[in-house]
């Protein structure tokens, strides 16, 4: 007899639980464990550094870790490494990446994240000295046009893996000679990024929190006062007010007009306010043209021209994604949109649990069909454990965040 979908998820989660610690290793190039991605994914990448906010109820040494490992490997010039690999598992002169930026929810957030979880003021005080040299590489390195934005320079700088937005026109898959600091030759180079930019944003904010903490009040308004400014910026050359869409822009000032879920990016770098993610989300979000998909949310909208409806493995050019839905919990509670949020939370969980695929990275947005890429996928066992956790009324990372998103929500309605 057919299990029913309440011992499906019961199943499911249970093997989530024991599979999630095997994705925790020792690497050759570090002496301590880290949270890695899954199976597909040789080594630790810097894009999952929200994987190490969840795990600190499990273990938050190895949280601690996820992020010490991209401060011990932190180039001279301020630099992260994208990604650290497993040297016995991946063929690669040095192990430690340098090719692309990689980071779209900053280092500063999820460091403040687990320092405030975990009561580490040592962390706390190393994570602020990195991050501040991050984002002088930034400055100094991503914007050679000086609008004071981040600018992308490869496919692998935005992890938007085969999506048209970051391919097209000929721009590689990582910046010249492996070095995030090389840009290609290409005449519509350097592209202001809007969600690199809303990154830089979010880590300024978050730096400014470090700085109050770590009792420095000149750096702390300082960081205050540019990220004001990078909020500004972001507006004033990324925004298309006749779309209501962030777009990049290329070296000639034109917007490359790609509706991909980059768009979350700005939501969940806290770049737009009430009444402007109202009407996009509304326009864009609530419409299944676009991305209220069954199986949300489609990495492009359903009717821009540029969706791969082939839906091939590790494919941002269309398929649903496991980071875009774990990232949700940072932006859907914040802007009013609890139920909403609920009912991706429970999709995700059920489409995880009647799946005969073991925890893989993306679906379909149509039919919920996950691809054959990553399995026991990290942010997907994330998901499967803490969402699940959180419907069920159990103590969670999710509402913990969503504690802290309706605080803010009531703070912004009150003021």
């Amino acid at each position: 007899m057919p299990l029913s979908l309440k011992d499906q998820i019961r199943a499911r989660y249970e093997e989530a639980k024991l599979a999630l610690p095997k994705n925790v290793c020792r690497l050759p190039l570090f002496d301590r464990p880290v949270l890695t991605p899954g199976n597909g994914y040789p080594g630790i990448y810097l894009e999952h550094n929200l994987d190490n906010v969840f795990y600190t109820t499990i273990d938050p040494e190895v949280a601690i870790a996820g992020h010490d490992i991209f401060f011990e490997f932190q180039r001279e010039d301020g630099l992260f490494p994208s990604a650290v690999l497993d040297t016995s598992r991946a063929q690669h002169p040095t192990g430690i990446i340098y090719q692309s930026v990689h980071v779209l929810s900053s280092l500063a957030f999820t460091a403040w994240e687990i320092a405030q979880r975990t009561q580490r003021e040592d962390f706390l005080s190393r994570a602020y000295k990195a991050c501040v040299r991050y984002d002088d590489w930034l400055t100094k390195n991503r914007d050679r046009r000086g609008t004071g934005l981040v600018e992308m320079y490869c496919e692998y700088d935005t992890g938007h893996d085969q999506s048209p937005r970051v391919k097209d026109g000929g721009i590689p898959p990582t910046c010249p000679k492996a070095n995030a600091v090389e840009m290609p030759d290409l005449d519509f180079m350097p592209i202001i990024a809007p969600d690199l930019s809303a990154m830089l944003y979010d880590g300024r904010v978050y730096l400014g929190k470090m700085a109050d903490a770590l009792d420095k009040t000149a750096e702390a308004e300082t960081w205050r006062q540019r990220a004001s400014e990078t909020r500004q910026r972001i507006h004033d050359i990324c925004f298309d007010p006749v779309d209501e869409f962030f777009y990049d822009v290329d070296s000639k000032g034109r917007f490359r007009k790609y509706r991909t879920e980059h768009i979350t990016r700005m939501f969940m770098n806290g770049t737009v306010d009430q009444a402007l993610f109202d009407r996009i989300y509304t326009r864009y979000f609530q419409d299944p043209k676009e991305f209220a998909t069954p199986f949300p949310f489609p990495s492009i909208s359903l009717s821009d021209p540029a969706h791969d409806h082939r839906y091939p493995n590790n494919s941002w050019g269309g398929q649903s994604q496991a980071l875009t839905a774990q990232r949700t919990i940072l932006w859907m509670a914040k802007y009013g949109r609890l139920t909403d949020f609920k009912a991706l939370a429970q999709t995700w969980v059920n489409s995880l649990a009647t799946s005969e695929k073991p925890f893989m990275q993306e679906m379909n947005p149509v039919t919920g069909v996950f691809s054959d890429s990553c399995p026991y996928y990290t942010p997907s066992l994330l998901m499967m454990i803490d969402f699940t956790d959180w419907l069920e009324g159990r103590p969670s990372i999710t509402q913990t965040f969503l504690d802290q998103a309706q605080t803010s929500l009531l703070l912004t309605r009150s003021s």
